[in-house]
């Protein structure tokens, strides 16, 4: 995981929690930003790559653990509202799971929907995966 210093936090004890996206600090162009929100108990979500977009998962409620594989090699990270954004590089595998029903995850993305660049079967990516290295 990369953790780069793009969001600015600023808190007031009295009233409330402010946390900036600069643009300019983001590490590719945004195209598109969604987010995913109440998420189900026991809901696996991603389960796939992208063979070129990057992503930027930020948090911004509740937590969830984010699984990235890159070939065979894994990283697991409990991300939790405050802390800084996953970088997520074309060709690494994702997986969301074990979120909090309050959890909510905003994406800024590199590129608009395309749906021929995702890889949604585990073989087909460990193929693509080993063509690339």
């Amino acid at each position: 995981m990369e953790s780069h210093q793009i969001i600015e936090w600023h808190s007031d004890p009295l009233s409330a929690d402010l946390g900036v996206v600069e643009l300019d600090r983001v590490p590719f162009p945004v195209r598109r930003i969604y987010w995913i929100s109440h998420f189900k108990v026991e809901t696996i979500r991603g389960n796939h790559a992208h063979k070129n977009l990057t992503q930027l998962m930020v948090p911004l409620s509740g937590s969830l653990d984010v699984i990235l594989f890159t070939g065979r090699h894994s990283a697991e990270f409990r991300l939790s509202a405050g802390d800084e954004p996953i970088l997520i590089k074309p060709g690494m595998w994702r997986v969301m799971r074990n979120a909090t029903e309050d959890a909510v995850v905003m994406v800024l993305a590199s590129e608009k929907y395309d749906e021929s660049d995702y890889i949604r079967d585990w073989q087909q990516y460990l193929s693509w995966h080993e063509a690339r290295e």
